[in-house]
């Protein structure tokens, strides 16, 4: 910010000697953009105007303003290692890291690891930030010698900056790697064994485009012999095939899981047990629901669906509605085909909230706790919706290791209170429809619908060669 302030000031210096000496804003100058950044050079940047410069100067801007990002990532890590003080032990919560995600609306996650990265970099690898400020090295570079030397103590971490920061920057990870091997042999042994153990499964979802994914990370042994599983069956083609090879590679996979689930028994099984019902948490209108609108519903965990794909899931999944008021945002009630003591509120304070009431917290409801806002013991809090709140675990130790609070508003506002004393609120989530959302989704399914039916009508080659008669000559 301080960085930021001269920058502004400089600017403001200019402008006011360009006003009394009736002179025009200073020439761009190529060598200076694509030179070691410094607080001239991003005036400069700020102060042209781009559609005045040429093709080559445009380039040499653009390069300027990637190098002043550099700078103002090293200088961002000297306020980031300030601020965050030394490392919190894994168990303990990271207070700083918290409200710069709250106050700039960086991911939870991604705030944490840049402050311990911003920690490290800054108390022991000297020659790292240097590069970074003088733009040769990007942040993403930065990190990944930090990550590299995590398990080093400061000599042999030294050790490795000095052998491999310096040089071209496309080999940095090589340079790395052999120093690493040369100084700590035996750490990277270690390293290399424990990284074949580690293994997972990621999702993720694109709601606004309508698609979700997932991803496996794993030994590379173990990876090969997934693809050859699954492109044993995707690469063979089937008579007439119109799907790509990556569209049956997803067709193989989602064949495999509902034959799993029972929903697509296995031709020739014996008595195929009933498939089970999959859980499908789904919020959605009592129009939608009674096929009076096309209002789309929001899957638990991925976003907005069409109202017709929430129908569709509903047919294979138990059904657990959450009806809204009429006319309004709000939910209204709770249904299930279950029944259970205590899971109706539950399911209505997960459904209402979403997502973790952190402001930049993603974590779905459905993996976070429920806090009470007024402590049930020493508050005599009541275990009603108005006071539950679906916090992840490392904000629900957040408000109760930390001195962060929150409180709710009677809209269902989260308003948080920062050890600093800065607040940051989370609005309540409104659940009323939004007929942009709802056109695009319903216009979305059925150009879906369309290419599907296209691609299913498309003759192939041999096809097109019987129906052609016989050849010309």
């Amino acid at each position: 910010m301080f960085t930021l302030l001269l920058v502004s000031g400089i600017i403001e210096h200019m402008f006011e000697t360009m006003e009394h000496t009736g002179s025009g804003p200073p020439a761009f100058d190529e060598q200076q953009a694509v030179g070691p950044p410094c607080l001239e050079s991003i005036a400069m940047l700020l102060a042209v105007n781009p559609t005045t410069l040429s093709r080559s100067e445009a380039v040499a801007a653009s390069v300027g303003v990637e190098l002043a990002q550099r700078m103002l990532t090293a200088v961002g890590m000297r306020f980031q290692a300030q601020a965050g003080g030394v490392q919190p032990d894994a168990s303990d919560v990271d207070e700083a890291a918290a409200e710069i995600s709250a106050a700039s609306g960086m991911h939870p996650a991604t705030a944490s690891a840049r402050m311990r990265t911003a920690r490290a970099t800054v108390a022991r690898l000297p020659g790292t930030l240097a590069a970074l400020a003088a733009g040769r090295l990007s942040p993403r570079q930065a990190a990944q010698v930090e990550r590299a030397v995590r398990g080093l103590d400061d000599t042999l971490a030294g050790k490795v900056e000095a052998a491999a920061v310096p040089g071209r920057p496309m080999r940095l990870m090589m340079r790395i790697a052999r120093a690493i091997a040369r100084f700590a042999p035996e750490f990277a042994r270690k390293q290399a064994e424990d990284k074949r153990a580690e293994r997972g499964v990621d999702f993720w979802s694109a709601a606004a485009e309508g698609v979700a994914g997932v991803g496996l990370a794993g030994p590379v042994a173990a990876i090969a012999l997934i693809k050859a599983a699954i492109d044993r069956e995707a690469k063979v083609p089937k008579p007439g095939e119109c799907r790509s090879l990556t569209a049956r590679r997803f067709d193989t996979v989602l064949g495999w899981a509902r034959q799993h689930l029972g929903l697509d028994p296995t031709p020739g099984s014996p008595s195929p047990a009933p498939p089970p019902r999959v859980p499908i948490n789904v919020t959605v209108s009592a129009e939608t629901l009674l096929r009076l609108s096309d209002a789309p519903g929001e899957l638990a965990g991925y976003g907005p669906i069409p109202a017709e794909v929430a129908r569709e899931l509903a047919a294979d999944g138990e059904w657990r509605r959450w009806l809204l008021e009429p006319g309004g945002g709000r939910l209204a009630d709770v249904g299930t085909t279950t029944y259970r003591p205590g899971a109706a509120v539950d399911r209505y304070v997960r459904g209402r909230d979403r997502t973790c009431r952190f402001p930049t917290c993603t974590r779905p409801a459905e993996r976070c706790d429920l806090d009470h806002t007024l402590a049930f013991h020493t508050e005599h809090g009541d275990t009603t919706p108005g006071n539950l709140t679906a916090l992840c675990r490392h904000h629900h130790r957040l408000k109760h290791e930390t001195d962060w609070t929150y409180r709710t508003t009677p809209d269902g506002d989260v308003i948080w209170t920062a050890p600093s004393g800065r607040t940051y609120t989370t609005y309540a989530e409104d659940h009323s429809d939004d007929p942009g959302i709802s056109n695009f989704l319903t216009a979305e399914l059925r150009r879906t619908r369309k290419r599907r039916e296209k691609r299913q009508t498309i003759p192939t080659p041999r096809e097109e060669q019987v129906d052609s008669g016989p050849p010309p000559f």
